[in-house]
Parts: structure tokens; sequence; C-alpha cells
């Protein structure tokens, strides 16, 4: 929250952003689903050709909302007494 250090919260909110953008293509040869739901969320095009690895690919966005889990929690069924 303090201006004077906005830079450095912007340059470490885009390195998270494009590491998982990252991830998210290195992925894709396990979880091709899950990858493309990780580049959809970050506003990201859904290219997963490896080339896309490079550093400072990630494309500018006006922001992040908030997405579904990716892995949402299953229930275990309780046993009937």
């Amino acid at each position: 929250k303090d201006d004077t250090r906005a830079s450095e919260l912007d340059e470490a909110l885009f390195d998270l952003a494009d590491g998982l953008r990252v991830v998210a293509i290195a992925l894709a040869a396990y979880l091709p689903a899950t990858a493309g739901r990780i580049l959809e969320a970050l506003g990201q095009p859904s290219d997963l050709d490896w080339e896309g690895t490079e550093y400072g690919r990630t494309v500018a966005d006006s922001g992040i909302e908030a997405a579904p889990p990716l892995f949402p929690r299953l229930e275990a069924p309780t046993l009937a007494s």
C-alpha cells in the first residue's frame, strides 16, 4: 500500500503471473484441460507451445479476477450408522 513502492509490487506480481503461465505450459502434457484453465484465468492466450516458457511473454492484462478452483474438493462419503 506504499505508493512509493508501487513499481516493485507491479514487478513482483508480473513475475508471479509469468511464473504461473510457464508452469501451466509445462503441465500441459499431463493436465491439458487444467493448463488451459490456468491460462484463461490469467487472461493469457491458450498457446501451449514450449517456446512460450520464455520469461516475460505474459501479455499485459487489466486485472485477474477470482477463478473457480482448479481441483474442487471432493467430500468423502459418510458411513451410515
